[in-house]
């Protein structure tokens, strides 16, 4: 009789092994991890890339291993293989700690998000060689074998009871508890459980939408991404406030620039933001009625995600009675635009005279369409240095570490403008040039833009050959003699050294934008 019972107990651990061994290869073929940038791996994708599981300080994949050989052990030798067993399951609940997965060199990750069919599959294959384990010591001749054998098989019998209580209580209250965002991912990915807490607080409905006649004014913390003022225009906001100025893009479609000026008029709407240990708050107030359209709390969840889902941006535009057209950075500040080389007509030497300082062309005494009510202004004309620019504008201030200011307003220049070191003025039209001395020759960049917009008509640059030595850079003043659209003149004065030259450039192809 005993001796039937051993043989029933050695057949079962048999048949369990094989069924552990069944369970690990089906979870090959399913969803294990779930990240949250919306990314999963298949359970022979984690087999292929786990043994790197060691450089973010995680060894669960190595429970694979020993789980191999003592499934061989199992199912072909006569020993109940008890330590690579014990080793597998020990290595396997290190998948507890693993809570990101590196996606790069760089090094960049991603948190887990939640837990497929594959992982699943996969535990319950290493508890279940466990189980075998104690079938078999407990199908063993020797009494010591015997009792060790009952001990395994209840712990084996108890974890696998857990674990199967536990997924079947979280996956129920996740999708019971889950906001709609939330059940959409469980089911996009087959996800059996959320490694974390299920967010249930929804997106609100904003209560109706405002009509952007005026400027969105912004208050509190708008360094809170994504809570730029570039950020926002892009969004599509025609005009956003913060503080004393008003933010807009000026200039042709495909050629923007952000543009600052003194505010004026009612804001039509507050957009209040605070930020307070992780939790954002959000709350639209419509001016015109002193209304509330929304409020929204993003509570933190993981890295920088945030129950609910952190899309403000979404809300707001969903808050707004027109159709927002969204501004690509491409099309922000001449983002792909190439300095074109231009060609030197003529160099001419030039008897000096006082008179040709006197003659330079002077920003505050421009005249033209755009600057009529500034004539004889003694207002700035310039790029304004970083500390002002700070002090002027201080969270809002767009990227660009030095913004040109033209009387009124200032244009914030992302790229390619900034090192420029001079100002010229003309006809309504704003010159900023760079000088710079290699060897013999005197190099010169020169772009033209709209005074009114900021606008770039066009850049150069160009070589002036064999005065590079004739002239020292910090004492040359440049005015535009004649700019005709398909040439320049322009008039180099060394006021120190008193020399002066006319040189004459060819336009014919420049580069606009």
């Amino acid at each position: 009789m005993e001796d039937r019972n051993l043989i029933r107990l050695n057949f079962w651990a048999n048949k369990v092994a094989l069924m552990a061994g069944a369970l690990w290869f089906l979870s090959l073929f399913f969803n294990a991890l779930i990240l949250y940038n919306d990314d999963s791996s298949l359970g022979f994708e984690i087999l292929l890339t786990g043994w790197l599981g060691p450089l973010v300080g995680n060894f669960a994949w190595f429970g694979n291993l020993f789980f191999v050989y003592a499934f061989l052990k199992q199912t072909i030798g006569s020993k109940a293989a008890s330590i690579p067993s014990v080793i597998a399951l020990v290595l396997s609940l290190d998948v507890i700690r693993f809570h990101e997965v590196m996606l790069s060199e760089a090094p960049t990750y991603s948190p887990v998000y939640g837990y497929g069919i594959g992982f699943i599959l996969w535990f319950a294959s290493i508890w279940l060689l466990y189980l075998s384990v104690g079938l078999r010591q407990m199908g063993a001749i020797d009494k010591k074998n015997k009792n060790a054998g009952k001990g395994n098989c209840l712990i084996a019998a108890f974890g696998l009871t857990l674990f199967f209580i536990f997924i079947l209580s979280k996956a129920v209250t996740d999708r019971i508890y889950g906001n709609k965002p939330e059940n959409k991912m469980l089911a996009k990915h087959n996800i059996v459980f959320k490694r974390g807490t299920i967010c249930s607080d929804e997106i609100q409905i904003p209560n109706y939408k405002i009509n952007l006649t005026g400027p969105l004014e912004l208050i509190g913390d708008v360094d809170e991404y994504p809570f730029d003022i570039e950020y926002i225009l892009s969004w599509g906001v025609p005009k956003v406030r913060f503080g004393d100025y008003d933010y807009f893009f000026t200039g042709p479609k495909g050629s923007y620039t952000i543009t600052a000026q003194r505010k004026t008029g009612k804001a039509s709407g507050n957009l209040f933001i605070t930020e307070n240990k992780g939790t954002v708050h959000l709350e639209l107030i419509d001016n015109s009625n002193n209304s509330q359209i929304f409020e929204q709390k993003w509570s933190p969840e993981i890295n920088y995600y945030k129950c609910p889902r952190y899309k403000p941006k979404q809300l707001l535009i969903d808050s707004v009675n027109s159709d927002l057209s969204p501004i690509h950075s491409n099309l922000i500040n001449n983002y792909n635009v190439n300095t074109h080389k231009a060609q030197v007509v003529s160099i001419k030497e030039e008897i000096f005279e006082e008179s040709m300082l006197s003659n330079v062309n002077i920003c505050s005494s421009m005249k033209g369409t755009a600057f009529i009510e500034y004539e004889n202004s003694n207002r700035e004309i310039g790029f304004v240095g970083y500390k002002q620019s700070k002090e002027e504008f201080g969270k809002a201030k767009p990227s660009s570490t030095k913004p040109f200011r033209a009387f009124d307003r200032y244009y914030f220049l992302r790229h390619g403008s900034s090192h420029m070191s001079g100002t010229l003025c003309q006809d309504g039209s704003i010159y900023l040039y760079n000088l710079n001395n290699k060897a013999d020759n005197l190099s010169i960049s020169l772009q033209k833009r709209n005074g009114e917009t900021f606008f770039r008509n066009w850049r150069v640059y160009f070589k002036v050959s064999d005065i590079g030595n004739e002239i020292s850079v910090r004492n040359v003043s440049i005015s535009i003699l004649e700019d005709n659209g398909s040439n320049i003149e322009l008039r180099l004065v060394d006021k120190e050294l008193k020399k002066s030259y006319r040189v004459k450039v060819d336009l014919s192809n420049k580069q606009g934008g």
